[in-house]
């Protein structure tokens, strides 16, 4: 039985595009021939299809450069501000946003800009949903998995949970880390634990750290209450919504848990009892709260 943490802290924008047909050359699609009168081409905008609808869940802030743009195929490839490439497709649904405020085009995408996007997966691909045109400082956050913290030069090393990256950061004096409301040293940023970081990137390109937010360290043992969203007893999983923050944990059902009866179901009202063990929860105990109607 594989592990797959799937909690996911951070939160998106749904916005939504309308696109408008072009018929006549456009900077778009370098090199292909349109007709150059759009008046002279009857079109029936009824036929035309729609676009899909955006993809669902959570979404992740990702930040970097602009490092290759393929408007025929609505592909960038992202280099983030710590490292490593990322490939992310758009189209008419995405919203291009220039000094965070003001609406722009496609067209006004171009190679080595730095951006930030909120990006959602697709099936298995990366896809934009705003892409934000920055001309100030630009910021970034990210969750992930703690690889390395280096004090000799105050560098972390963690994996984003969306893309798999690599990314480096480095810890200035005013880098807060903290777990929960206290402030902790960065030596407790120990490989396996996961965290949300805020950063920004310098003149240089390199990027720093804000802050970091411990989450969650192997063996820590953590109580809530939820809704249970999805189940499946003979793959041993199940899904928990946590009903103070809404934030939802795909918990492992080990064969030797003693599951609770009837009432227990997607849908019912669970108290959980789980333990983080680097790559995966693992319930210890499940109690249902009341009975819920299937």
């Amino acid at each position: 039985m594989n592990c797959f943490l799937s909690a996911v802290v951070l939160s998106g924008l749904v916005c939504a595009q309308a696109s408008s047909l072009q018929v006549a050359a456009s900077p778009e699609r370098p090199g292909a021939t349109f007709p150059a009168k759009t008046q002279d081409i009857p079109v029936n905008v009824a036929l035309l299809p729609n676009l899909p609808v955006l993809p669902q869940g959570k979404a992740t802030i990702l930040g970097g450069t602009i490092n290759g743009l393929d408007r025929v195929r609505e592909e960038l490839i992202l280099r983030t501000f710590g490292g490593g490439r990322i490939k992310v497709l758009f189209d008419g649904r995405t919203r291009i946003y220039l000094n965070d405020m003001n609406a722009g085009h496609r067209r006004d995408l171009r190679d080595g800009q730095r951006v930030h996007l909120d990006t959602m997966l697709d099936g298995t691909k990366i896809f934009a949903k705003n892409i934000y045109v920055l001309t100030s400082t630009p910021t970034g956050e990210s969750y992930g998995q703690v690889v390395s913290y280096t004090p000799s030069t105050n560098e972390l090393q963690f994996t984003d949970s969306l893309s798999s990256a690599a990314i480096k950061l480095r810890l200035a004096p005013s880098t807060r880390v903290r777990q929960q409301e206290h402030l902790i040293a960065p030596t407790a940023l120990r490989p396996g634990s996961l965290v949300s970081v805020t950063f920004e990137t310098e003149g240089d390109g390199r990027a720093v750290a804000r802050e970091i937010l411990l989450l969650a360290e192997p063996g820590d043992v953590f109580q809530f209450a939820g809704r249970v969203t999805h189940l499946d007893l003979r793959a041993g999983v199940m899904v928990v919504e946590n009903l103070l923050d809404h934030k939802s944990f795909e918990i492992n059902l080990t064969s030797s848990l003693a599951l609770p009866g009837n009432d227990f179901h997607e849908g019912s009202n669970v108290t959980v009892s789980i333990a983080f063990e680097g790559t995966c929860y693992v319930a210890r105990i499940v109690t249902v709260n009341s009975p819920s109607a299937k």
